[in-house]
């Protein structure tokens, strides 16, 4: 993971033109947990979603990179569905998979109560992406924030 550059993991900002990695390794679905004190997410291994269901948010985790070339992972919450995270039907999603194609940048209407998607025309050329991983992404953004056992400090709190 050396040489990894740090990674946040946000939202697209208002005023940020982004693009979404294209790929094998363009992002996951999974369970996730937030944290209420801090609001930080925590990943969740598999074996444990069963025992911890009721507290998981299904989210979509999706390599972005900016026109500076920062790169942050978009957590995109998904409904909640039966047998896993695997709906990809949201606003949001849908923007991602416009965004691998095309630079965007979405912006909340407060007169129409929505989010509006803007993309750019072929004149900006596609990203430099750094030659890391998706998984590589992961341990940069997530971290220490990984439940791997019920005995995690997060659980017991």
């Amino acid at each position: 993971m050396e040489g990894t550059p740090s990674i946040e993991c946000r939202d697209p900002r208002p005023d940020e033109w982004f693009r979404v990695r294209l790929g094998v390794e363009r992002g996951a679905s999974t369970l996730a947990l937030r944290d209420a004190g801090t609001g930080d997410l925590y990943l969740v291994t598999r074996n444990l979603w069963h025992e911890l269901r009721p507290s998981l948010m299904p989210v979509c985790l999706r390599a972005c990179i900016n026109l500076n070339g920062g790169l942050f992972l978009w957590v995109i919450p998904l409904p909640a569905a039966e047998g896993g995270p695997e709906l990809r039907t949201t606003p949001a999603c849908v923007v991602a998979d416009l965004a691998e194609k095309t630079w965007c940048r979405v912006v909340f209407d407060a007169d129409l109560q929505q989010y509006v998607t803007s993309t750019k025309g072929r004149c900006v050329p596609d990203p430099l992406w750094p030659d890391v991983s998706f998984l590589d992404l992961l341990q940069a953004a997530f971290g220490g924030r990984v439940i791997t056992s019920l005995d995690h400090p997060i659980i017991n709190s």
